[in-house]
């Protein structure tokens, strides 16, 4: 009898998800926003093929809300904005999955109510 890998389950805490996100008056990058157990990660390129992977901690998040103005959107998509106590806010919009916007602003609401 063949034995079938371990499959290793996601906890709440590591979900990843698929994102645009940028900062105000920045080019917006595509990849991924993964959440660990103190802080997300984004992993992505930009258009003109530059990479970043840029941390924030959930310690210096002051405010997330869901924004739905033209203005404040990515690609068409309502954001999920982080407000930062030290940098510029980042606007997130998820890819592909239509709930995952309201699933990410639950999830990190209350580690900006911490502060």
């Amino acid at each position: 009898m063949t034995q079938k890998p371990a499959q290793r389950t996601m906890s709440p805490v590591e979900r990843g998800y698929a994102v645009t996100w940028h900062e105000p008056r920045r080019a917006p990058y595509a990849g991924t926003l993964a959440l660990g157990p103190s802080s997300l990660r984004f992993e992505g390129a930009a258009r003109h093929g530059r990479t970043l992977g840029q941390t924030i901690y959930f310690s210096d998040l002051v405010d997330v809300r869901i924004a739905r103005r033209p203005e404040d959107r990515v690609a068409g998509r309502p954001v999920l904005v982080l407000e930062r106590r030290s940098g510029p806010p980042v606007h997130v919009a998820t890819l592909g999955d239509p709930g995952a916007l309201h699933e990410l602003a639950e999830r990190l609401r209350p580690a900006a109510a911490l502060v």
